[in-house]
């Protein structure tokens, strides 16, 4: 056994979105974890960090750590736009309907 498998945390612009620890862990033994957030996020630059504290051991069954499938969702701006639009459009329609007093 290798004490600690550590300590996974997920940041966002320096905020905790997550975070996951790892219990003790033997030797060729492997673990798997799905870490995952949101966060509400104004325009401009934003910085996403993954870090992964442990316990040092220098000895031959010190674990390796991996992180893959990292995936950021962001939706596009034109998109966020016809949907806006498409919103006003349906709004529209039924308030001008609402007004003629008409059912189609």
């Amino acid at each position: 056994m290798n004490d600690s498998g550590g300590n996974f945390t997920v940041f966002m612009d320096g905020v905790t979105l997550t975070e996951y620890q790892f219990g003790s862990i033997y030797i060729k033994e492997l673990q798997r974890a799905t870490l995952s957030g949101s966060s509400e996020l104004s325009a401009g630059w934003h910085t996403l960090s993954i870090q992964v504290d442990r316990p040092y051991t220098a000895d031959e069954f010190t674990p390796y750590h991996y992180i893959d499938n990292v995936a950021v969702s962001v939706p596009e701006p034109s998109s966020m736009a016809l949907t806006g639009l498409i919103a006003a459009g349906v709004l529209g329609r039924a308030e001008r309907r609402r007004m003629a007093g008409s059912p189609t």
